[in-house]
């Protein structure tokens, strides 16, 4: 580990999906981390900005406990967190938390958006909108705004400003966005208009976000600025290849990142192994067993080597078969917001509805055979869904997740043009269903965190460590109701 007085560790708690309950990790902190200018790679204020991000992801009875603690812990005596933070979620709250400390003749403001281990809010990540940005992340990015511009007109702050905005999923998106919009508006010199009475240029404004869905929107012939314009070199965003949820909505429709792109290298196996060792100290066996990307089978004379290639193929092809965005704003939208939000809301609802049409295949094969009918879909289809919605406490939305299905049907013949039976020669589909449980894996903060925290080092651990087993590790504090301590 390096050494460095000024550098301490913190302790936060995060949310971990594969281990279904909260766990304990460290982060470590220097104002000093600000040196760097915002457009030069920075591993140590990248990987404190993941831990801040993740600290948002709680669940626990106070949500926001563990995130404003580690504010308040690194000196930010004004920390808090907006309404979303204490309400139940909906499709168009955004948990949001936010604190400043001066340091050096400057503000240092932290933004950040839980994207960690959010509910409801799923539902806005397919509602694409008509035009321009994606309208469901606009949702977290405006949320942010709001926060930031009250924050700094409640607080007072005026003069020299730094400002770190971060966010994992989507609201990276959120944040990738925030991040553009705050250096479209240095680059206009139009701050005190659009953020605030304070000073702020784009070498202090520091944009982070992990695991990052398209978001933005870019014409070439209309005249925009690119995303890639060296006014938005104070963006970083992080993908693992490996991770479907960066792959959409799709390029196709215009949807771009800002920024500078972080690519994480999980294919190079060194640093695979690696990131399998810090998971097994951080977060146990099981995780480390859970998030092992050696297990991705490789099917005989399927060619797939990684899950990457299965989303660069299939999403091409899906997306093309869906149609243009327009069509899908008109057509899909809403009856996907409504189905993805009862299915995220009840997950017990999507597993009745498979174990009644019998199984996965069987639903490809139905979905199949009558997408051309809507009367014969109607007629085999509602007699599975309306039980399911009904026993499930989702009667009332039981056509939304009709219709949904219907247009799920279309995409399936739409895909499968040369009929069902071409399931078993598709490399993609073929290659997906035989990694299906292992397939979501690179989306797990566990692993993005396992994978950036080594370029810092900080986080180094002795290879003693390494090998020891979980009982080893008394950081390893499981369980759900342990940020109920803070």
């Amino acid at each position: 580990m390096k050494n460095d007085d000024e550098v301490k560790e913190y302790r936060f708690l995060t949310y971990e999906f594969s281990l279904k309950g909260n766990v304990e990790l460290p982060v470590y902190y220097a104002d000093h981390f600000f040196d760097k200018p915002s457009t030069e790679m920075n591993s140590d204020l990248m990987a404190f900005a993941l831990g801040l991000e993740l600290s948002s992801g709680l669940e626990a009875k106070d949500r926001s406990a563990s995130v404003l603690k580690l504010l308040r812990e690194i000196g930010c005596s004004n920390a808090r967190v907006n309404e979303a933070f204490n309400r139940e979620s909906t499709i168009y709250s955004t948990d949001v938390a936010i604190g400043s400390k001066q340091w050096n003749g400057y503000n240092i403001i932290f933004v950040v958006l839980n994207g960690a281990h959010y509910g409801n809010e799923a539902a806005a990540n397919v509602m694409l909108g008509t035009g321009g940005n994606h309208a469901g992340f606009m949702i977290a990015c405006d949320a942010g705004l709001d926060e930031l511009r009250s924050f700094i007109k409640d607080e007072n702050i005026t003069g020299k400003t730094k400002i770190l905005i971060t966010g994992y999923s989507r609201t990276a998106a959120g944040a990738n966005l925030a991040a553009a919009y705050i250096s479209d508006a240095i680059a206009a010199r139009q701050v005190k208009k659009r953020i605030g009475d304070i000073k702020l240029t784009k070498k202090d404004c520091y944009g982070f976000s992990f695991e990052t869905p398209l978001c933005g929107y870019y014409n070439s012939e209309k005249g925009m600025v690119p995303p890639t314009d060296s006014r938005y070199d104070n963006i970083w965003y992080v993908t693992n290849p490996d991770d479907p949820v960066t792959y959409v909505p799709t390029r196709n429709y215009g949807f771009v990142r800002y920024g500078k792109h972080y690519l994480i290298d999980s294919h190079n196996k060194e640093k695979s192994d690696r990131m399998l060792r810090y998971a097994k100290y951080y977060f146990g066996e099981k995780t480390a067993k859970k998030v092992d990307m050696s297990k991705f089978k490789k099917v005989p004379l399927i060619g797939v080597k990684y899950p990457s290639e299965i989303y660069d193929g299939y999403l091409t092809r899906f997306f093309s078969t869906l149609g243009t965005r327009n069509y899908y704003h008109e057509n899909i939208e809403d009856d996907f917001v409504r189905f993805v939000y009862v299915m995220f809301d009840s997950p017990s609802l999507a597993l009745a509805i498979l174990l009644r049409a019998g199984d996965p295949i069987s639903l490809l094969k139905a979905l199949h055979r009558y997408s051309d009918d809507k009367e014969k879909f109607d007629e085999y289809f509602r007699p599975i869904i309306e039980p399911a919605a009904i026993s499930n406490g989702y009667a009332k939305d039981s056509e939304s997740i009709l219709n949904a299905f219907y247009q799920i049907a279309h995409l399936v013949r739409g895909y499968f043009k040369d009929g069902i039976g071409s399931i078993v020669t598709d490399r993609y589909i073929m290659s997906a269903t035989v990694n299906l449980k292992i397939l979501i894996m690179p989306h797990l903060p566990s692993m993005t965190y396992c994978y950036i925290v080594q370029d810092s080092p900080y986080y180094d651990i002795p290879a003693e460590l390494l090998e020891q087993g979980d009982d080893k590790f008394p950081h390893l504090q499981l369980g759900g109701a342990s940020s109920d301590k803070e």
